[in-house]
């Protein structure tokens, strides 16, 4: 036998040499009360023999039973045992209509929940653990009063390339680009180099594709410039006033673990929100999406994130690469700053999608409006 075995088997001998002298056997006849109710002595029975039942006996004389114990089975006073240890405790029906409202009236009135169904209860035994784990983080850390709603008043979108210069300028990436007509588009993307996105810059369109004002992947200035006239027909059939003979270059960014939506706005009662989300074609399909109100940390971010359905693409799907949370959230907290900073101008900003990669990442589209 090998050490760490005869030191399992020892400390399995000792334990039960514990057990031995706490354990203490007993013979009950039928009929027999082993605790009767107020009795707060913290018992466990185990059934070796034979079948237990608990129950107590409400106001109107009607006996509820809560536990059948058949042989093999450990068995004691919920009520002894929550108001003994000074511990929560809940008793859990398979289903929900096992339990009527009489029951669930007695439980409660000794201090028992009364939980009805298995999904309803792992739901509150998870909502009970996040609201206890905030509660410590929230008391060691006491999060700053929330941001006022200084603003409120009429709103104007501004052009894509004017919203990703005002988060260049805010240390925030964006991939390389640049605006040209229509007449000097082959020359700026050859430029630039290739792949390249090429996107209508248009007041009247807060979404390109939709009206098919975006195309992706051009390998050269040809493809680029067939694009534009298409583009531009396609834009006309589906609102002549959103048409122009402006357009957006930009390079096309690699391919990303992951893609996010990040929003921030004003609340007119909280003020300042962030909200993060599956972002992409996600954001429809799935309704993903987490909201925080500012003033936040990165901690916050990070566990917003962690909470989103992408975080197993961020965390090394089948062998890739995994995002480093910390710096991602670090680069989002940046932005929540800056935006808070010129609240005053800038009424909302929203990403989507939001390219995230291992340390970085890249606002690929950008909606934002100013207060006019």
């Amino acid at each position: 036998m090998k050490s760490s075995d005869k030191e399992m088997a020892n400390d399995t001998r000792s334990k039960v040499l514990e057990l031995k002298e706490i354990i203490e056997t007993k013979k009950v006849i039928k009929g027999e009360v082993l605790q009767k109710q107020g009795d707060l002595k913290i018992k466990s029975y185990y059934v070796k023999k034979g079948l237990l039942r608990s129950y107590t006996i409400d106001d109107k004389g009607k006996e509820h039973i809560f536990i059948f114990a058949p042989e093999g089975w450990i068995v004691s006073d919920m009520e002894s045992q929550t108001k003994g240890s000074g511990l929560p405790a809940a008793i859990c029906a398979t289903i929900p209509e096992n339990m009527d409202i009489e029951t669930r009236q007695l439980l409660i009135s000794k201090g028992v929940a009364p939980m009805q169904g298995i999904h309803e209860t792992l739901n509150a035994i998870s909502a009970s653990a996040d609201w206890s784990q905030n509660r410590v983080r929230i008391l060691l850390d006491i999060p700053r009063p929330l941001s006022p709603n200084l603003r409120v008043g009429q709103q104007v979108m501004v052009s894509e390339p004017e919203g990703k210069s005002w988060l260049l300028a805010n240390d925030f990436a964006v991939p390389q680009g640049k605006v040209t007509s229509g007449q000097n588009l082959g020359a700026v993307a050859s430029e630039l180099g290739y792949p390249l996105a090429l996107k209508m810059v248009s007041p009247y369109l807060p979404h390109k594709t939709e009206a098919g004002a975006v195309v992706l992947n051009l390998s050269d200035a040809a493809s680029a410039i067939q694009a534009s006239i298409q583009m531009q027909a396609d834009v006309v059939s589906y609102n002549p006033q959103a048409a122009t003979d402006q357009f957006l270059l930009e390079a096309m960014s690699p391919k990303p673990l992951a893609e996010l939506i990040v929003t921030l706005r004003r609340d007119p009662q909280f003020g300042i929100a962030l909200v993060l989300g599956s972002g992409g074609i996600l954001v429809e399909l799935v309704g993903d999406a987490v909201t925080l109100l500012l003033p936040l940390s990165p901690h916050d971010i990070t566990r917003a994130i962690k909470k989103l359905r992408v975080i197993g693409l961020l965390n090394g799907f089948r062998g890739g690469p995994q995002a480093d949370l910390e710096k991602i959230s670090l680069q989002i907290h940046r932005l929540c700053i800056a935006y808070t900073k010129h609240q005053d101008e800038i009424a909302e900003i929203e990403i989507n999608p939001l390219f995230i990669y291992s340390d970085q990442v890249c606002a690929v589209d950008v909606l934002v409006h100013k207060f006019n």
